[in-house]
C-alpha cells in the first residue's frame, strides 16, 4: 500500500482558555474530528476522479454533474463529504463513486 503525508491545520484556542482537562478533551475530540473529515474528504476527492462506467447499464458515456453535498455518520460522529455527482448520457442513471463502490446519488 501507498502511503503519503497529509499536513492539516487546525486552529485551537489558546492554552489560557482551556480550564480543565474536560475542555481540553473537547477541544482535542473537535481537532480530530475535523481532521478526520479532511482526510476523508482528501480520500473521496482522489476516489472521485475515477469516474469509470455507469452502474447500472455499464456504458462509459458518463459525465460529470457537479458536487452535492452529503452527512455521513461516522465513528468519529457526523462528517459532512462533498460527493462527485455523474450521470449516464445512454440511460441517464446519476449516481456517486465511492471508495466502496457505486453509491446512488
Amino acid at each position: 500500500m501507498a502511503k503519503r503525508r497529509i499536513v492539516i491545520e487546525v486552529e485551537v484556542p489558546d492554552g489560557s482558555e482551556v480550564d480543565s482537562l474536560e475542555a481540553a478533551e473537547d477541544v482535542a475530540f473537535e481537532v480530530a474530528q475535523e481532521a478526520f473529515g479532511q482526510v476523508l474528504q482528501g480520500l473521496a476527492d482522489e476516489r472521485q476522479e475515477q469516474v469509470g462506467v455507469c452502474p447500472e447499464c455499464g456504458a462509459e458515456a458518463v459525465v460529470r454533474k457537479g458536487r452535492r453535498e452529503r452527512e455521513l455518520y461516522t465513528r468519529m460522529g457526523k462528517v459532512r463529504l462533498r460527493r462527485q455527482r455523474c450521470q449516464c448520457q445512454v440511460c441517464g442513471h446519476l449516481f456517486s463513486p465511492s471508495a466502496g463502490g457505486v453509491e446512488p446519488a
